[in-house]
């Protein structure tokens, strides 16, 4: 709670113009960074995967529909990126639990109706993801209301989280993480009125967000888990009604959760086998993952792009301010609000930390160093930073120095998201995709070399899901007079088409290299704009 001596009566906030005036104007820039060029970005691998599920086909069906040795059309390709009459939502529910049951439902349902209605656009579907990012203000708000009991502790976690780099990245893609985001703060929210009002409905409605929940991404489960520990907690360990009503209410939503735990545990076996996804479970040393962890905590409040293998010096001079804030906000919360206040916020960031990194550190892998599978987390640290800097700004008993640096700290957690935000705003890629994306984002080469001729067309191989993911992807950067033409088994004799003015060979493999030489006695030529680019697109010149 905020000290005694606090009161909202003999001191409003918002007679602070400086800071009302900031604290609007930071919401505003929140917002219009999440409406704005929402087409300006890649549109990469993970999202051409979201609309390849919102359209009801599997990818094996789009394999078998390109793989019939026959030109191809971009408007062909796009068949798959939207809702058409031949699918149903039956089928983008049945094409996830086939192919990606780590990737459950709800969130593909609603951004199939939404394109239903809206139609289908690139800042259309994320539109979704930035109206869903927007409803977080709000209930963030109300959630530290009923938490601290602060409506100023809400708008200074409103104005941070508004500026937060990692929240306007994930509210501007096409993804379920801005809908988990939004039902781990009303599940929250739920949990905490439950346990105030003590009513049926109240606890109804947090199953309900139990439910919805799991239904947009498994790791929610360890927030339910998290829940459990704190209501044991408040209620020292005593099976009383409130536990009682807790766990009937979490069982409930957990049951309704069973079918797609069924499918999760069928094709679990093959996800952490299949190419595209087991990279999860190679080591990584340890200093190396602590070097990811820090990045992830310092990306939820600045992120100029830097990556783990930069140099060291200039980023610890920015990230450690970070990290003293994030680490003395978690001890001043501990140290003076009340149990049923900093353990909850302890809960939301100990039980799916701890789940994460233990993985990593008994079984070995990789996965505590997405950032995103640490939505809740992320929740809260800023609620307990939020609760730091909502109490040190208005202590009565703080000198004037004091006063000041927190004032300063405060417009350096501001200025730093603003200063991240206007970065993202003006870049085409991001850190979490420069990864996988090399494949695909050549924008420069496809402008130079295959847009502007008369007939191109793209040979590509299409063997696997990071093939499928990549050429959906490009298929977003050339013009629609661009042709394609896909081989499945590049070690079969294949006809080349002919009537083209130029033909490109798209990221291919050894296999198809030699073959387009030895078979069919072309030269293949790598053409690139840009050194970043080198050795993702090809040229086949015929042999002289």
């Amino acid at each position: 709670m905020l000290p005694k001596k606090f009161s909202f009566i003999s001191f409003n906030w918002l007679q602070v113009n400086w800071l009302r005036v900031l604290i609007i104007l930071i919401i505003i820039m929140g917002i219009f960074w999440r409406v704005s060029n929402l087409g300006r970005r890649f549109y990469w691998y993970d999202e051409v995967f979201t609309s390849l599920r919102i359209s009801g086909y599997t990818t094996v069906e789009f394999v078998e529909y390109v793989s019939n040795s026959r030109v191809i059309s971009l408007e062909e390709l796009q068949k798959f990126q939207r809702p058409n009459p031949e699918k149903t939502a039956l089928d983008t529910i049945t094409s996830l639990a086939r192919e990606e049951p780590q990737h459950p439902p709800f969130y593909f349902l609603i951004a199939r109706l939404w394109l239903q209605y809206f139609g289908f656009s690139v800042p259309t579907i994320r539109s979704l993801s930035a109206f869903i990012s927007l409803l977080v203000f709000p209930s963030v708000y109300w959630l530290c209301c009923e938490l601290f009991s602060s409506p100023f502790t809400g708008w200074i976690a409103v104005a941070a989280l508004a500026v937060s780099p990692f929240h306007l990245l994930y509210a501007g893609e096409a993804r379920q993480y801005s809908l988990w985001m939004l039902l781990s703060v009303v599940s929250s929210l739920a949990l905490l009125r439950s346990i105030r009002l003590k009513s049926k409905t109240s606890w109804v409605f947090y199953t309900l967000t139990v439910i919805l929940g799991l239904y947009t991404f498994p790791f929610f489960m360890l927030s339910v888990i998290g829940y459990g520990v704190y209501v044991l907690g408040r209620e020292r360990c005593q099976f009383s009604q409130t536990f009682k009503a807790y766990l009937l209410s979490s069982l409930f939503g957990i049951l309704a959760f069973t079918p797609w735990i069924i499918a999760l545990i069928k094709r679990l076996p093959e996800r952490t086998h299949d190419p595209n996804t087991s990279w999860m479970f190679e080591p990584l040393s340890l200093p190396s993952l602590v070097v990811r962890w820090i990045g992830g905590i310092t990306r939820l409040f600045l992120d100029w792009g830097f990556r783990s293998e930069d140099p060291p010096t200039p980023a610890l001079i920015l990230v450690l301010p970070i990290l003293l804030l994030v680490g003395y906000s978690i001890y001043f919360i501990c140290q003076r609000a009340p149990l049923k206040v900093w353990l909850f916020v302890i809960t939301l960031i100990a039980v799916p930390t701890l789940a994460l990194i233990g993985h990593d550190l008994i079984l070995q892998g990789r996965i505590s160093v997405i950032s995103r599978y640490y939505t809740p987390v992320f929740l809260g640290l800023q609620l307990a930073v939020a609760y730091l800097l909502s109490s040190q700004l208005t202590a009565d008993s703080l000198k004037k120095w004091q006063q000041t640096f927190w004032q300063i700290t405060l417009l350096f957690v501001l200025s730093a998201g603003v200063f991240s935000c206007v970065i993202i705003s003006q870049s085409r890629i991001w850190f979490h995709q420069s990864q996988i994306i090399q494949r695909a984002y050549i924008p420069q080469t496809i402008n130079k070399f295959v847009n502007i001729s008369p007939r191109p067309l793209i040979i590509a191989d299409i063997g696997d899901d990071f093939a499928v993911g990549s050429l959906l992807s490009l298929s977003y950067e050339v013009d629609p007079h661009v042709k394609f033409f896909f081989v499945n088994s590049p070690k079969k004799i294949f006809k080349i088409p002919e009537n083209f003015s130029n033909i490109f060979v798209f990221s291919p493999s050894q296999a198809l290299q030699n073959i387009l030489e030895t078979n069919h006695h072309y030269k293949i030529y790598p053409i690139h704009a840009t050194p970043r680019e080198e050795g993702v697109l090809w040229e086949l010149k015929k042999e002289e």
